[in-house]
């Protein structure tokens, strides 16, 4: 049930991530955002929802796995992270520093939301 409850949230935060992009590319004349940009939420929401599930699976045995399996995740999370910067900075050159950058504010976005997703976890002690 906890579970379902971090799915909710993460669709519900990345439908507003969403709406916030598009609000800025209609409303800021010249703004750099491309619709494109829109791939990105639905992007990291992805990784995340198989990233969280993967650590259930590696903590779903025992507790005290769940710091070994996030770690785990998360290192293979940030190498693919920097495959992908990497090959699109590589194949669209002319464009690399509006894709890194665009990259890099919603991966903050998503990471704040999975800190405070991890925090509110260990608060109420249900973390799986």
């Amino acid at each position: 049930m906890v579970q379902s409850n971090y799915f909710t949230r993460l669709a519900f935060y990345t439908l507003g991530v969403l709406l916030v992009t598009l609000v800025v590319k209609l409303l800021v004349p010249g703004s750099a955002l491309q619709y494109t940009n829109l791939i990105f939420p639905l992007f990291f929401c992805v990784v995340l929802m198989v990233s969280r599930f993967t650590v259930i699976k590696f903590s779903k045995s025992d507790a005290s796995q769940f710091a070994k399996g996030f770690l785990v995740v998360s290192g293979i999370r940030f190498f693919l992270y920097l495959l992908i910067i990497s090959a699109i900075s590589f194949l669209m050159h002319h464009e690399a520093i509006w894709f890194i950058i665009s990259f890099f504010v919603y991966y903050l976005f998503f990471t704040v939301f999975e800190i405070l997703s991890l925090m509110d976890g260990f608060k109420s002690k249900k973390i799986h």
